[in-house]
């Protein structure tokens, strides 16, 4: 199976007369089969970008989501689906049946029925504000700021101090994709596009590498040698067939 994202790249461009800036990645092949996958990247910078990934254990973290409508529920379920076991507290007035019947079973999801107060943001790490009334959510993040809270203002790129961009999970595979807050929608249709790509026998991939892995002696710079001499014959013979 052979895609080139080039060519979707291009067909996107003509559709739009040029409104989408083409240059800042482009995808030079992707090759892929039923085992493994192999990706070329030329990566063509623009602009600067000062924006750090991170991925974060969530489970030592307490999240809260402020809002109870359709955004805040699209923001619980992205929590949930990369980490199940979040401890996540939501404030508001009211929560839609959907949200209602979404945390049913869910012990680690605390639903708090009460406008927002400064007060909700005690020993929280991480606070997402979703409610459609711009003045709470400049007051979230005012507070947020001043107690040295992280904060995310949905749809304000500049209230937020990270991005919840597009989470491809393939087992323990993880792949974060950010258009650093440019085009939301595309992040998700890449992540889409990844996720039917990547076989799910890459998880079987991860488990064999970490096997061989333990079975290496030496210090640290001599695992990383022989690990790095490993999977690059991995993607140096997948390329090849």
């Amino acid at each position: 199976k052979i895609c080139c994202f080039k060519t979707a790249y291009t067909k996107i461009k003509n559709k739009t007369q040029n409104l989408i800036p083409i240059k800042l990645i482009e995808f030079i092949g992707l090759v892929a089969n039923k085992n493994y996958i192999c990706i070329r990247i030329d990566a063509m910078i623009t602009e600067i970008l000062l924006n750090n990934p991170i991925f974060l254990k969530t489970e030592q973290l307490r999240f809260l989501i402020v809002g109870g409508g359709n955004v805040a529920l699209e923001k619980l379920e992205f929590l949930i689906k990369s980490s199940p076991n979040a401890e996540i507290t939501m404030v508001a007035p009211y929560y839609r049946e959907a949200t209602l019947d979404f945390v049913t079973n869910k012990p680690n999801i605390k639903l708090i029925h009460r406008t927002f107060n400064s007060f909700f943001l005690r020993g929280k790490h991480i606070v997402i504000a979703t409610t459609d009334d711009p003045v709470v959510n400049r007051k979230i993040h005012y507070f947020c700021k001043k107690k040295r809270i992280l904060v995310n203002v949905a749809d304000t790129p500049d209230l937020c101090d990270f991005y919840m961009g597009g989470i491809v999970t393939k087992g323990n595979l993880k792949i974060g994709i950010s258009t650093n807050g440019k085009s939301p929608t595309l992040a998700k249709r890449i992540r889409q596009f990844l996720e039917e790509l990547l076989p799910e026998e890459i998880n079987d991939l991860l488990d064999t590498l970490q096997n061989y892995r333990k079975t290496l002696d030496g210090d640290f710079e001599f695992k990383v040698n022989e690990m790095n001499k490993m999977t690059k014959s991995i993607l140096e013979r997948n390329d090849t067939n």
